[in-house]
């Protein structure tokens, strides 16, 4: 969810939010009665950042590493999974 930053944007979206987590699994683009899996109740809080003191650690970017030989678009393979019960 972009924040915007400046005047202009909403201060009410820093605070906690109560939101239930889950996931949907529809059988085609069609359908209107979609599977409900692993629901659950949870609360996060959003907090306002602070550009000047929150800045990335370059030790934690120094973790990750380009990967030149990546080919996602061609190496990617359609899969269907199915759930057996309910």
């Amino acid at each position: 969810m972009p924040i915007e930053k400046g005047q202009n944007r909403d201060e009410n979206i820093f605070q906690t939010w109560s939101v239930i987590k889950g996931a949907r699994i529809y059988t085609d683009d069609e359908d209107d009665a979609p599977k409900q899996i692993g629901e659950k109740k949870t609360d996060f809080k959003l907090e306002e950042p602070d550009y000047l003191n929150d800045l990335v650690d370059q030790d934690t970017l120094d973790y990750f590493v380009q990967d030149d030989d990546a080919k996602w678009e061609e190496d990617y393979i359609k899969t269907e999974i199915s759930f057996q019960g309910s």
